[in-house]
């Protein structure tokens, strides 16, 4: 027997029997990382991310090394060397034993053994929920800038609404893992947004399900089709630089300011961050208007993307505008066209996850409701509200002649109900009349008498009853008429020919 034909009989017999071996005592120490979707030393924690490289699997790698090339090299040159003599087999089998017995006693010592960090430890791991731990407003009291390095928030809660009983119950259900989750949008969206943070594996998981469960636990009667929906996805978007410059293709893009309850043109509009790509989201069924009036205008409010638009200026942003085809939505009603919009919002939401968002759900403004106590106090705050002075929005300011008319135009015929008439009582009545707790001067008394003494009377001719009827004053024959002293004081300013309201006329009498 040759020395070649030896070396291939004898490396086969001892390749099997190293199979056979490990094949017999592999599965009484079973190796769980062997299993994971891990490799090379990279062990699977629970909600970390992978770990550096042990020492331990260069320490094993090199022995394997060193004990195939021993084999490999070694035995070849032994065997060839004696001319596959008996004194050469026992060379190489005494090589093989010492190599064997010094294995085994590694083995023994455990050198090779790695811990499972999957399964040691996986019993006494105590997992903690994300939202119980303590979260930081973003903006805390006092500050006005923000620090773009500050890590992420996907929460709803915002500084005012830190002492709101609905966000406490938001933060409880994450705690408790209450069915609530079912039936909140804020939860249902910011589960999502934590599952899928960025677009790169949000993108495959958002769905007409998801979108239209939200929306449809937010917005009473809420109503689009999965057809629409694919009809909105395909939609181009419009990218500006900021400022505008180009106004005339903006104004084709977003349509006019739109006047006097007119419709505009309805879409998405999305501000992006050039340098990190954060992003602000939002829709509105006026662009034009909303744009104009919320961010690129002269004025800004103090919500956070408005307060990074004065911090960074609009020349470090992009303006992404989405416009919903006209001939979709052209024969639709004005609410059916708000759900389009705030769909296709929630859409782009639940994709790029938007650091300037507070609310994860499109339409979290409009969708707050008040109370009825809360819309009469309003109501009522709204009429006592002082705009005296340079409180007046027509402060310094004259209408013209035009306007005038319009008022006036506008005005007749109106009639104050009994109930708006209580209501202006109220408001005017207690420490909201103007001379609550004030006296009359020595100055006006004499003033007040000779205003008393010197009031003319008034005819009042009604065309329609052809009825006259003679008044004291000017104010007592506005008050039968229901209208206002100054307008029948405009009257006779004026030299007016036509009836007031098409039915009075008036006469002074000396």
């Amino acid at each position: 027997m040759s020395s070649t034909i030896f070396f291939f009989i004898f490396i086969l017999f001892l390749a099997f029997a190293l199979l056979s071996l490990n094949l017999l005592l592999a599965p009484h120490s079973p190796y769980n990382e062997k299993d994971s979707s891990f490799e090379c030393g990279f062990s699977s924690f629970l909600y970390q991310n992978r770990s550096q490289f042990s020492i331990s699997f260069f320490l094993f790698a090199l022995l394997f090394l060193i004990f195939d090339l021993e084999i490999v090299l070694i035995y070849p040159y032994v065997v060839s060397a004696y001319n596959n003599s008996i004194y050469g087999l026992v060379i190489v089998l005494v090589f093989l034993a010492i190599l064997t017995a010094g294995f085994v006693y590694e083995l023994g010592r455990g050198v090779l053994k790695i811990p499972s960090r999957q399964s040691n430890n996986l019993n006494n791991i105590s997992i903690v929920p994300i939202a119980s731990l303590p979260r930081t407003s973003f903006l805390p009291k006092g500050l006005t800038k923000l620090n773009l390095t500050q890590k992420r928030l996907y929460s709803t809660k915002s500084e005012k609404y830190q002492q709101d009983e609905f966000f406490k119950q938001i933060a409880r259900s994450l705690r408790e893992g209450s069915s609530l989750e079912s039936n909140n949008p804020f939860i249902i969206a910011n589960s999502f947004l934590k599952r899928y943070p960025n677009f790169e594996i949000a993108k495959d998981n958002v769905n007409f399900e998801i979108i239209h469960s939200i929306l449809s636990k937010h917005i009473p009667n809420f109503n689009v089709t999965e057809s629409e929906f694919k009809i909105l996805r395909n939609i181009i978007p419009k990218r500006f630089e900021l400022p505008i410059r180009e106004k005339g293709d903006f104004i084709e893009i977003v349509g006019k300011y739109a006047r006097n309850g007119k419709s505009g043109r309805p879409g998405v509009y999305v501000f992006i961050n050039k340098k990190n790509e954060f992003c602000y989201i939002g829709s509105s069924v006026q662009l034009a208007n909303r744009l104009r009036k919320g961010y690129l205008g002269s004025t800004l409010g103090n919500r956070k993307i408005n307060l990074v638009l004065k911090e960074l200026g609009l020349n470090s942003f992009y303006l992404d505008i989405y416009i919903l085809p006209e001939n979709f939505i052209n024969a639709l009603e004005t609410d059916k066209i708000k759900h389009l919009t705030l769909f296709l919002e929630q859409y782009f939401i639940l994709c790029y996850n938007p650091v300037y968002n507070i609310l994860k759900v499109a339409g979290s403004s409009a969708g707050r409701t008040f109370s009825p106590e809360s819309i009469e106090k309003m109501k009522i705050a709204a009429l006592a509200r002082d705009l005296n002075g340079e409180n007046n929005p027509m402060f310094g300011k004259k209408h013209s002649k035009e306007t005038l008319a319009k008022i006036s135009a506008s005005r007749k015929g109106r009639k104050l109900s009994d109930e708006c008439k209580a209501k202006l009582r109220k408001a005017l009545s207690g420490k909201n009349h103007p001379l609550f707790g004030k006296t009359h001067s020595e100055e006006s008394k004499p003033k007040n008498l000779h205003s008393q003494s010197t009031k003319k009377g008034i005819e009042v001719t009604d065309l329609e009853t052809k009825n006259t009827t003679l008044y004291p004053s000017i104010r007592a024959a506005a008050r039968a008429i229901s209208c206002r002293d100054v307008a029948i004081h405009n009257y006779f300013k004026q030299n007016q020919q036509k009836p007031y309201r098409g039915r009075y006329v008036f006469k002074l009498l000396k």
